[in-house]
């Protein structure tokens, strides 16, 4: 089980994303509220990104990506279906908990708030994006989560939000976060990577997650706190 976890950690700190977007302009007042979809297809269509709340494939094998064969289930097998059991359905269904869109910085730009109150262990949603192989040489991965498992090669897969993805794009940085990434193993056979409430989240508090030390790291950033 240390292991397992240990090896985790590693993963979670290696697949870190940045959601700062730092060039972006708020648009209207700072004080503006994106809550219907119109409005935040309005907001995404600002930073040329696509809105889409659905899982898109572009690695052609996914296929025969079996998580259920894989060493990462099978040592942690009780975690993986303890998700599948308690989100898969939502995942399925593309429950995304009450959430609005609105500007926060110039440092990290826009963030993601709670709508309603949102209680410990909730399914925030699905990271919907680009499931894509990486070419190392020339991606830029600021809006990318590595996949859980490799492809059939050994490449790494990231599931990419930069310019197709929903509201979780957008979740910034926190050293104490509020959300947690998780993999959760649906129907199809797939991990889906989505995101849970580590505590209870009052209305109108942003939701935050870590990108692991390994994002600042790697561009030489210090991390700015929330």
């Amino acid at each position: 089980m240390t292991c397992t976890v240990k090896n985790y950690a590693v993963i979670l700190a290696l697949s870190c994303i940045s959601f700062a977007l730092q060039g972006y302009k708020p648009i209207g007042s700072v004080e503006k509220k994106f809550k219907t979809a119109h409005k935040k297809k309005g907001l995404f269509k600002s930073v040329d990104c696509q809105y889409s709340d659905a899982l898109e494939i572009a690695y052609p094998q996914f296929n025969q990506l079996e998580a259920k064969n894989s060493d990462l289930y099978r040592l942690d097998k009780s975690r993986y279906d303890y998700y599948a059991k308690r989100y898969a359905h939502q995942v399925e269904t593309r429950h995304c908990a009450p959430m609005y869109l609105k500007w926060v910085s110039e440092v990290v730009g826009y963030g993601i708030f709670a709508t309603h109150d949102i209680k410990k262990g909730d399914l925030i949603g699905e990271y919907s994006g680009v499931l894509r192989e990486v070419n190392p040489l020339v991606d830029n991965l600021d809006y990318a989560w590595y996949y859980t498992l490799d492809a059939l090669d050994g490449t790494k897969l990231v599931v990419d939000g930069k310019d197709k993805g929903n509201e979780l794009r957008f979740i910034n940085h926190a050293e104490d976060p509020n959300t947690v990434r998780v993999d959760v193993l649906c129907k199809d056979g797939k991990f889906h990577l989505a995101y849970i409430a580590n505590r209870d989240i009052p209305k109108d508090t942003e939701l935050t997650v870590s990108y692991g030390s390994g994002y600042f790291t790697s561009r030489k950033m210090k991390v700015v706190p929330l």
